[in-house]
């Protein structure tokens, strides 16, 4: 899915999360995740961003966001152990503010 049309559904619809990939085809990922927390504040921690790119540039970028990274090639239980630690924060914060 290019950036462009993930900024189109989070214009129309609520999502609870991101997995994005730093090189999206017609943006950088941070970019897509500035637009997507405009939009849906909430995604400010719903984030979880892969790359394969080794740069400082990307390192410092991916940073900067505080979300976490995995970073390619992974195995599928990392991203799945990622994913469920940020399911997990969303739970806990979504439980406090009940």
């Amino acid at each position: 899915m290019s950036g462009s049309a993930a900024r189109e559904i989070l214009s129309h619809q609520h999502v609870d999360g991101l997995l994005i990939d730093y090189r999206v085809a017609d943006l950088r990922g941070d970019v897509l995740l500035a637009g997507a927390v405009a939009i849906q504040p909430h995604l400010r921690n719903h984030t979880v961003f892969l790359t394969g790119d080794i740069s400082d540039t990307a390192r410092d970028v991916l940073a900067e966001t505080g979300c976490p990274v995995v970073m390619k090639p992974f195995e599928t239980v990392e991203l799945v152990r990622v994913l469920n630690d940020v399911i997990g924060e969303v739970r806990q914060s979504q439980q406090g503010s009940a």
